[in-house]
């Protein structure tokens, strides 16, 4: 018997029985009130009679008016139910109506249902009016109030007591014949009921509470990554300089803050994320170093007893990394993995570190340990089902079944996963993955024109700084290109105001906006849509992945920046020629990294190069490419839906440009079949062993 259910018949009394009373009492109360509002009514009626009263009498005895005065007292009398009224002056009655037996000098009550009421006429205090007035204004109206009291009270409890029995034969007899049970039947459904309202309002309160502690945990998440995001990007032009010791422990530390924060935003991400997330099925372009960082924070936090072993990340050179993976194996796969490097130290010392790298057509993910190795004649067998190695003798001794389950994984999305060991010096898993085109919404680099102006929206200095760092470093001030600074929406307006009060032409301006600004209601997003500068901005934020900003970024069609990758998106300097200028050569590539590379080495050796992502931007400069002497270099995989580079070497020479060759990496006899197309490898022709 479920204890926490009710008998029928305690139920019916507190739920139908006692509300019925409650009301009915009401009723009557409610009922008491009018009658006295009504009584104080009178006695108001009363007073305002008396004064009327003393003003007729003053103007009677002032005219020597005698009828006017008995006329005035005989109304009075009718009026307010007076048992008598009569006019004193000097001791002596004047006039009186009513009752006979009176005088000057009684003050007293002439019943208990009457009282004396004294006045004296306006001016002249030596004459006093007395009335002898019954307490209520009419016993009649009494009894009739009372009486309707009664009916009232009786109906109501008539009606009541009639809902009440409806209640009891409609709904609480057919239960207890149904249920087959005394009076200590128990309403098990209606209890229910009442049970999963106050589990819902509960939800509710603690679903309140979440809300609140997401908001402060991504304020708190804001404020430490900001400057955070400034103190790497100084620690990294200067840290060669310091002794290895000194390195360590600012990486360390470094490390460590960065991992407070990822926390906090991990911890408290939007639950419906959350739920998309963990369906195995759904694949979907995923930034890699996003999921990376995330997991290291957790094998950090996870493995933070252990003070000799050391977790680091190196994703410096993955800006942009996408692809098609589920983010939740992912990371179970790279936990497991780090496990697994973690119990090759016996005495958990030691060093893992997990790198994200790029070839041609793959990111490469390696998670690598300096423990003991793996012997050759074991590390044939590991990721198949059942084989391990180094757990036979640890408390997390398993069946092989993570490293054979992440291969099937792996391979389903067309992925390999590779182990490489030397015993005495570590082991190293290498899982390959296809890297796809980014995203629509992701900035994958940043063009700016020669003359144009970067507008910076930050309520934060430190990101300001790791802005104007990146610039320096673009040699943007050598391009002619100004950069402002802001810091509130009342200046960003300003700024826009003014950048169009110059006539400047809104082409060559672009906005890198930041989300949440402290201390103001409207975030970035509002200000790009108030001021209409959508195609001409960038959202800048640590927010990225969160489903309503992405949602509203793609309507606005507004492009992306995680804010603490702000240091590594690779900027590029577009410098106008004169339209009669021929360009020595044309490099095609979707790899940002590698354009800017090729752009910097051109530049050094003075070499008229234009850069471009996909076959469509050629066209652009068609005119002032020359078909005998501009050199066109062309990778192979162009990213998703974009026509492989030598498709496009078939056009261009259809064309007749003589020059083509294909800048790849890969093998010559991949293009045999043209032999007019030259193969050379990614680096640039320019490059000498000075550029290293």
């Amino acid at each position: 018997m479920d204890n926490n259910l009710i008998p029928l018949k305690d139920w019916a009394h507190s739920k139908i029985n006692r509300p019925i009373v409650i009301s009915i009492f009401l009723v009557i109360i409610l009922e008491a009130f009018f009658l006295i509002n009504s009584m104080l009514d009178s006695v108001r009626q009363k007073d305002m009679l008396v004064s009327q009263l003393g003003n007729i009498v003053s103007k009677s005895i002032i005219e020597q008016n005698r009828p006017l005065l008995e006329m005035a007292f005989l109304t009075s009398l009718n009026q307010l139910h007076a048992k008598t009224i009569f006019l004193c002056h000097d001791g002596k009655i004047i006039t009186f109506q009513g009752d006979v037996n009176v005088s000057c000098s009684d003050e007293n009550h002439y019943s208990p249902f009457y009282q004396t009421e004294t006045t004296s006429p306006q001016g002249m205090p030596q004459y006093k009016i007395t009335l002898v007035v019954p307490l209520i204004v009419s016993a009649y109206e009494l009894v009739i109030a009372l009486l309707v009291i009664f009916i009232i009270g009786i109906g109501a409890t008539i009606s009541i007591g009639r809902i009440r029995k409806s209640i009891q034969s409609e709904l609480i007899g057919p239960l207890l014949q149904v249920e087959g049970q005394t009076t200590n039947t128990k309403i098990k459904e209606v209890f229910e009921i009442i049970q999963s309202r106050q589990r819902i309002a509960l939800l509710e309160q603690q679903n309140a509470v979440a809300t609140a502690k997401d908001k402060l945990a991504r304020q708190v998440s804001h404020d430490i990554r900001s400057p955070l995001a400034a103190l790497s990007s100084a620690i990294k032009r200067i840290i060669k300089t310091l002794e290895e010791e000194d390195r360590v422990i600012i990486r360390t530390q470094i490390q460590r803050i960065s991992d407070i924060a990822n926390n906090l935003l991990s911890k408290n991400k939007d639950a419906t994320a959350n739920e998309e997330s963990n369906k195995h099925s759904s694949l979907k372009a995923e930034l890699l170093t996003s999921c990376i960082e995330t997991l290291l924070t957790d094998k950090r936090l996870e493995f933070r007893s252990f003070l000799n072993l050391d977790i680091e990340g190196d994703l410096d050179n993955s800006y942009g990394l996408f692809a098609n993976v589920n983010s939740t194996d992912l990371k179970r796969i790279l936990s497991n993995l780090i496990n697994n490097a973690r119990e090759a130290f016996d005495d958990n010392k030691g060093k893992i570190v997990v790198r994200l790298e790029e070839d041609d057509c793959n990111a490469i993910i390696i998670v690598e340990d300096n423990g003991k190795g793996i012997p050759s004649e074991i590390l044939a067998k590991l990721g198949q089902e059942g084989a391990s190695f180094g757990k036979s003798t640890s408390a997390e001794s398993g069946s092989g079944i993570g490293l054979y389950s992440a291969r099937t994984i792996i391979e389903k999305w067309g992925g390999t996963l590779k182990i490489e060991s030397t015993v005495g010096l570590g082991t190293k898993m290498i899982i390959t993955l296809s890297k796809i085109t980014p995203p629509e919404w992701f900035l994958s680099e940043i063009r700016l024109k020669a003359g144009s102006i970067a507008v910076i929206l930050d309520d934060d200095a430190g990101i300001h700084q790791v802005w104007d760092s990146k610039f320096t470093e673009a040699k943007t001030a050598d391009a002619n290109i100004e950069i402002i600074h802001v810091s509130t929406p009342e200046g960003f307006r300003e700024c826009v105001k003014n950048i169009k009060g110059r006539g400047i032409d809104d082409a060559i301006v672009t906005y890198f906006c930041d989300y949440e600004l402290l201390g103001h209601k409207e975030n970035g997003l509002d200000l790009i849509e108030e001021m209409g500068l959508e195609k001409r901005t960038v959202l800048v934020t640590s927010r990225y992945e969160e489903s309503p900003i992405r949602i509203r970024t793609d309507k606005l069609k507004v492009k992306l920046v995680p804010k603490m990758a702000a240091g590594q998106v690779p900027i590029i300097i577009e410098r106008e020629l004169s339209p009669h200028t021929i360009y020595n050569a044309l490099y095609l590539d979707d790899d940002p990294y590698l354009r800017m590379g090729w752009e910097k080495v051109a530049k050094k050796n003075g070499i008229k190069l234009i850069t471009i992502s996909i076959p469509d931007e050629f066209y652009k400069y068609e005119g002032q490419l020359c078909k005998e002497t501009t050199e066109i270099y062309l990778d192979s995989n162009l990213g998703d839906g974009v026509m492989k580079g030598e498709e496009f070497a078939v056009i261009l020479h259809d064309l007749g440009y003589k020059k083509i060759s294909m800048a790849s990496g890969y093998e010559t006899s991949t293009f045999t079949h043209l032999p007019w197309l030259a193969v050379r490898d990614k680096e640039s022709p320019w490059e000498t062993e000075d550029d290293w």
